[in-house]
Formats: structure tokens, C-alpha cells, sequence
């Protein structure tokens, strides 16, 4: 090779923060940088999708980059005068694809860029015959950055053992993980919950990934905490309608890495037809990624009224078709407001499917279903929805609570009865389908503890959260919430966890704690950690900072359909 080869770890300079998506955009930063005048970047399948959840194409080629393209395609013309930027996993397929590049070389040079740890590059040595390869080296970014404490591994399902693809995909992401501990330099002390196997084996395949990569971890204890938790542990929060912006939109539409499509409304502008939602490009959502419904229609509307006294108009705006028909009168505003007309856009859906699908009644009942105790009430309410105008998806989520909440002391058997007016008998099944992968026997620890306290110990708890819930429609907190509220006042309970050995040492307090949700994480969970991430520790205590990742982000439709194909023995 032309200069010398370094394959020494590379990670963010001076990471402190558990912010995901800085240390992402900065290793994508310094990969755009590493070299100046006309440059192209060749990625595969993975590092493609990782390097657009944090930065736009758009962006990059105000840095001079003019091509993005896959390592493996020998149909390009050859560019001598451009430089080569490689971003690629450090798989077969990739080093094959990079030495038949080298020996018939389309670019000046190479600067090659690894996303996690290497074996060897040795056999890219002896195809460089032409010394065009100017650096190697590992950033270690193998996973996606959706939100600044929000990750994921882009694998799917993981729900149980008994899925033939877990191991493989147990392998694959625990190198995820091994990428981000180094990203952030985090030496963890692992955990997992006694009653899960599926944590239990990942648990230790990471641990064994991290003492296997001993000397990579030198960069001293942080006091870091990994918890590695399993879906079935709360299989309520997937099923529940949220109500904060990303995870009604990821709920309600759907979010495929950062785009949104709303190609099925009727009458959606060409432009809208599929939309972007990223925090880097999008100040709007930025700002309201974790906005409850009230307050995203109200900072449109607040927008609009900016608009009204600059261009000194009176018109009348109370709701989010009279924002609409302002538009359509001043068509100027659209230029004006930028991204926030492909917000009302969005917002407008949601509220069309709102109000079509009766969610606000539909998502009272969920909450009293799994915050309260009144048994008799909700039943009665359950089945008076089945027989009503609901849609059917709506009503399967609504009894699958039922059955999680009620299941050993409920009238479930009627329940199910009722649903054979407008279900098949194996759309019925997904029911006890669901009992017996996260039912009462089969989750770890006491998912509905309220029941078994007294009203004034409830509301004590109540008293006690950092943000005092006054709407009907959010009252449930997830599992998680519970769990990282003790940690952060000092009250964890860890007597249900083993530890993965790392030879991290432990301690009574931890400054840093990665969740991991093996089955995969929701944006209603992302929210909590959020609000976490946002309050002050006890007096005295030492700040805490929070990330959460997961192998996906669910919502309620990939859940039911992942758990329905279990196949149980």
C-alpha cells in the first residue's frame, strides 16, 4: 500500500455523551473530510442505511461528494481524478468486492473505512498491486442512530428462543453492540433478567464478544450499566396507542428508515406522497419529536398566527383543517413555512385516522384497561366495542390487553366468544398466541403491580413520577420507565438480574445506562427515556444518563404479526 496501513481503534474524540447520533455524524463527518477535492463513497447494504439515519445525501455533497454508490459494481466509468471513500462492514463479501476494486482500480485513491473491528487486512495489501490505498481504518459504527438516545441493530423479530434464526441474528447483533460500546468508550457491567433465556444467551455472547476484544476496552471504567431486557417483559407498551408525535406517526403510518409514506391519502400533494422525518435536516420535528398530539396541533397553529400578523390578516384559525384552508388562500405561506406544511400534511392524516377509527374513545379503555383495576367496567365496555363500528386491528389490540391484564381472573372465554362475529378462528388465536409468549407465566416480574397495592399506595407512586399525568390518554408508563426511574433515585432492586462477567467493575451507582430490548424497542419507550434523560437526579446524587437500543423499533402491527408467527412447543 502506498502509505502505511493503520487499523488502530478509531472513536469519537472525547466522547462524554451518550449521544448516538453526534458520535455517528461525526464519524460520518471526518470520513467526508479525510481528504479534499472530488471524492465518492462506496457502501454496501448496512452502511447505506446507517449512513442515512444520520445524515443526508444532500449534505454530504456539499462536502464534494458527487457519487454514492455499491462497493461491487464494476460498471463505472473510471474517475482517476476523483478519491474514494469506502465505508463497509468488515465481511467476506466486502473484502472480495474491494480487492477485485483494486486490482482494476476506477478511482485515484482509496480511503477505506471499516464499521467495526478487523481480523487482518493483509489480502488487501497484496491486491493494492497499484498503491492506491491511502488509509484504513475502524469507525465503529455499526448500527442505526435514530434519535440522539435512541438506537437500533435494523434485525428483526428476536422474540424467543424458538425462532431458528436467533442464533445467527444473536451473533450478528452482539458485534452491533460491541461497535457501540467502543463508539462511546463504555467498559459495561452486563445484566439480565433471571426469567429470560433469550437474554440470558445474547447477555453472554456479548460478554463474550467484549473479553474476546479485552484489549479494545482500555480506556478505563466510566461506570457503565447494560441492561438487557426481553420483549415479553412487557408486551403491553407495543400495544398500546401512544401519543407523542414519532410514535403516533411510527403507530399510525409507519416510519421506514426516516421516511414516511402517504402515498394512500387521498389527495396528498405529489410532494408529500413520501415524506422525510430527521432530526439533522428538520428542525420542526427536532423540536417536537416528543411533543404530545395537543401541543404538535399547537405549534402549527402558532406558526400560522406568526404568519397572520405579518401579512395583517384577521382570518380565523381554531383547528387543523382551518390551517389548511389558510394555506390554499395564501399559497405564499408554504414557501415561508418550509417543513412545517409537510407537518400539517402529516399531522392532518393522523388526525383524519383519529377521528375515522374513534381512537381517542379506543385509547381511554386501553388505559383504564391496564392502569385500573375496575374489572367489571372494562369487561363490559370490551364487548360492547367488539359489536361496535371499530376497525379490526384496533379491537385485536384492545382484547389482547384485556387478555394480558385479566387473564387468570377475567371472563376471557367470553371475550373470545364475542369476537367470532367479525373474526376468523385464526385471527382469534393470536390471543392465547399472545398469553403464552408474554403472559403471566411466561414474563419476568409483576407487570400490573398496582392491583396488588392500595389506592393510597397508588397514588403515592403517581405522586412520585417526574411528570404528573392529567390526560386519560397517557397514563400508562412502560416496564422501562419503572425500572430506570429506581435506578436513577437509587432504589434499584437488582436482586432478579444475573451478571454477564466482563470484568467491569460494579458499583452502587452508575453514570451511564444502556438498555437493550431484545424483541424490539418502541418509540413510546424512546419518549420515557427522554423524559428521564431530562430529570435531575436525587440531591447529592450523580447524574445519570440513559440510551436505549433494541434489534428494531415496533409498533403495534409488526408485534401482533411477529408474535402470532411463534411457533410454540
Amino acid at each position: 500500500m502506498a502509505t502505511s496501513t493503520s487499523t488502530t481503534a478509531s472513536v469519537a474524540a472525547n466522547v462524554m455523551s451518550l449521544n448516538v447520533h453526534d458520535v455517528m455524524s461525526d464519524y460520518v463527518s471526518r470520513m467526508a473530510t479525510c481528504v479534499s477535492g472530488m471524492k465518492a463513497i462506496l457502501l454496501d447494504a448496512d452502511t447505506a442505511g446507517v449512513l442515512s439515519s444520520v445524515v443526508p445525501q444532500s449534505v454530504l455533497m456539499q462536502r464534494e461528494v458527487y457519487l454514492f454508490d455499491r462497493v461491487g459494481n464494476r460498471t463505472r466509468d473510471a474517475v482517476p481524478h476523483v478519491r474514494a471513500v469506502c465505508f463497509l462492514r468488515p465481511i467476506d463479501a466486502n473484502f472480495a468486492a474491494l480487492k477485485e476494486e483494486l486490482r482494476d482500480p476506477k478511482f485515484g485513491e482509496y480511503h477505506i473505512f471499516f464499521n467495526n473491528i478487523v481480523g487482518g487486512v493483509a489480502e488487501l495489501a497484496q491486491a493494492d498491486e497499484y498503491e492506491l490505498v491511502r488509509e484504513v481504518q475502524e469507525f465503529y459504527a455499526d448500527y442505526y442512530a435514530i434519535n440522539p438516545y435512541l438506537f437500533i441493530c435494523n434485525v428483526p423479530r428476536m422474540l424467543s428462543l424458538a425462532e431458528p434464526q436467533l442464533p445467527q441474528q444473536i451473533g450478528r447483533v452482539s458485534e452491533q453492540l460491541l461497535s457501540l460500546l467502543l463508539s462511546l468508550r463504555l467498559h459495561p457491567v452486563i445484566k439480565y433478567h433471571s426469567a429470560s433465556s433469550t437474554a440470558a444467551t445474547f447477555a453472554q455472547e456479548l460478554a463474550s464478544q467484549v473479553l474476546q476484544h479485552a484489549d479494545f476496552f482500555n480506556f478505563g471504567d466510566r461506570g457503565t450499566l447494560l441492561l438487557v431486557m426481553d420483549r415479553k417483559d412487557d408486551p403491553v407498551t407495543p400495544l398500546i396507542l401512544p401519543w407523542t408525535y414519532q410514535a403516533m406517526v411510527h403507530e399510525l403510518i409507519g416510519i421506514t428508515k426516516n421516511r414516511v409514506s402517504l402515498a394512500h391519502v387521498p389527495g396528498v400533494q405529489e410532494e408529500y406522497r413520501e415524506i422525510t422525518l430527521s432530526i439533522c435536516q428538520d428542525d420542526f420535528f427536532r423540536q417536537h419529536l416528543f411533543s404530545d398530539y395537543a401541543e404538535l396541533c399547537e405549534a402549527i397553529k402558532t406558526l400560522v398566527d406568526d404568519y397572520k400578523a405579518h401579512m395583517n390578516t384577521n382570518q380565523n384559525i381554531q383547528s387543523l383543517e382551518d390551517i389548511k384552508r389558510f394555506i390554499e388562500t395564501y399559497p405564499e405561506f408554504r414557501q415561508l413555512s418550509g417543513n412545517v406544511n409537510k407537518h400539517l400534511t402529516l399531522a392532518s392524516e393522523l388526525s383524519a385516522q383519529i377521528s375515522a377509527r374513534q381512537l381517542f374513545d379506543l385509547s381511554e379503555l386501553q388505559q383504564d384497561i391496564v392502569c385500573e383495576s375496575d374489572h367489571g367496567n372494562v369487561f363490559q365496555r370490551v364487548i360492547e366495542c367488539l359489536r361496535g363500528p371499530y376497525k379490526k386491528d384496533d379491537l385485536l389490540r384492545l382484547v389482547l390487553l384485556y387478555a394480558l391484564r385479566y387473564e387468570e381472573h377475567g371472563k376471557l372465554d367470553e371475550v373470545l366468544t364475542a369476537m367470532k362475529e367479525k373474526f376468523k378462528p385464526e385471527e382469534i388465536k393470536i390471543v392465547p398466541h399472545m398469553l403464552k409468549y408474554g403472559g403471566n407465566h411466561s414474563r419476568g416480574g409483576d407487570l400490573f403491580p398496582r392491583e396488588k397495592t392500595s389506592f393510597l399506595q397508588r397514588t403515592k407512586a403517581a405522586m412520585a413520577r417526574p411528570r404528573v399525568v392529567q390526560c386519560v390518554f397517557t397514563r400508562h408508563q412502560p416496564q422501562l420507565f419503572y425500572t430506570l426511574d429506581a435506578i436513577l433515585k437509587g432504589r434499584f432492586k437488582d436482586t432478579d438480574w444475573l451478571i454477564a462477567k466482563t470484568h467491569a467493575p460494579q458499583r452502587d451507582r452508575y453514570a451511564n445506562v444502556v438498555v437493550f430490548i431484545l424483541g424490539g424497542a418502541t418509540y413510546h419507550e424512546a419518549a420515557a427515556v427522554h423524559e428521564l434523560n431530562n430529570t435531575p437526579p436525587p440531591p447529592g446524587a450523580t447524574p445519570i444518563q440513559f440510551l436505549l437500543g433494541g434489534n428494531c423499533m415496533l409498533n403495534s402491527r409488526d408485534f401482533v404479526s411477529s408474535v402470532s408467527e411463534l411457533h410454540f412447543s
